[in-house]
């Protein structure tokens, strides 16, 4: 039986983006005197979401990685509200901004991106999640084994995030997805917590010890020594993380620890994107990255039917995310 693994994903994205956005900007200790328990209705999805369908829709148009055809999507979303729930773009990052201004003056997506180390927000982690399942289709599941496949996961990064923690954050984000696509196919059926931390543990361990073979990103690993695991207790660190110790900012290093903290102290979808989405600050996007990853792992059958009724634009969701699915051969044989 196909599973509808694109969908889990993308829906368990734009859930928890939706559910963090009244949130979003908010000082935790606010949030936490009037935490949110359920979507709101006619909720809205931000500029998380959109850029995942940006990016799902020039895959499914082009059927491969065409990064002009990405650019010029996002440049619809921003200029013409296209990919949004109401026509209108809003929630967008200032250096996702920047690059798009760059890539509309001089029409090359390969130098949009920015290389200041002050430009490492999370733009580009909020937005890369269909980028798994181009790399597993073309790449053997395995595109860290690849340097092809982690040229095309560098370069779709740094079209709007080129700095090297960028590229190493988000790199370990799509590694560990790519170790719940593992766990799905394996298993056939959505994840239990023990095999959803599992493969996050994995992800993000070979993820880090590629990086640190190659020095440009060796440098860039220390960041994340959160993610590394306890030799002794087999432990990722952050895993014995209170909430008062997480921190939930647009910082590309923060959003990856809260959203991975989340999925490993929470047992189900509900709880991740609750969790996340009453941290404040950031609480959309890290949400979003939580809720993603979630998703994938559990099933959409775990999001509550009464959160999605509440959200508007569910159908285009629905559609580009069946659309890709359908292209996909990996799951095909499922």
């Amino acid at each position: 039986m196909t599973q509808n693994l694109v969908l889990d994903a993308i829906l368990g994205l734009a859930v928890g983006d939706a559910l963090g956005a009244d949130n979003e900007f908010q000082f935790r200790e606010e949030v936490q005197k009037h935490p949110t328990h359920t979507m709101p209705k006619e909720a809205l999805y931000t500029d998380d979401t959109s850029m995942n369908l940006c990016l799902l829709d020039a895959l499914v148009d082009r059927k491969t990685i065409d990064y002009r055809a990405i650019m010029d999507n996002f440049i619809l979303w921003v200029g013409k509200g296209a990919f949004t729930p109401q026509g209108k773009a809003f929630g967008m990052g200032i250096t996702t901004m920047n690059a798009l201004k760059r890539y509309a003056a001089s029409k090359n997506p390969l130098t949009s991106g920015s290389t200041d180390e002050f430009e490492n927000g999370n733009g580009a982690l909020m937005r890369i999640l269909p980028l798994s399942f181009y790399l597993y289709e073309h790449y053997d599941g395995d595109f860290l084994s690849s340097p092809e496949g982690f040229q095309v996961a560098k370069t779709t990064i740094a079209l709007t995030h080129a700095h090297p923690r960028n590229i190493a954050g988000v790199t370990i984000y799509l590694a560990i997805s790519e170790d719940i696509i593992h766990a799905r196919l394996a298993k056939g059926a959505p994840l239990t917590f023990l095999q959803f931390r599992k493969a996050i543990l994995k992800g993000a361990q070979r993820s880090i010890e590629f990086l640190t073979k190659d020095s440009l990103y060796r440098s860039q690993v220390p960041y994340y020594s959160k993610l590394l695991q306890n030799p002794s207790t087999k432990k990722m660190h952050l895993e014995t993380f209170q909430e008062k110790e997480i921190r939930s900012s647009g910082y590309v290093v923060d959003t990856l620890e809260a959203a991975v903290w989340s999925c490993l102290t929470s047992s189900d979808y509900r709880t991740v994107v609750l969790k996340t989405a009453n941290l404040g600050d950031d609480a959309d996007t890290v949400a979003a990255v939580a809720g993603g990853l979630a998703g994938l792992a559990y099933g959409n059958k775990q999001i509550p039917t009464e959160w999605l009724k509440n959200m508007v634009d569910v159908d285009t969701i629905e559609a580009l995310s069946l659309a890709y699915q359908s292209q996909l051969k990996f799951l095909k044989q499922t």
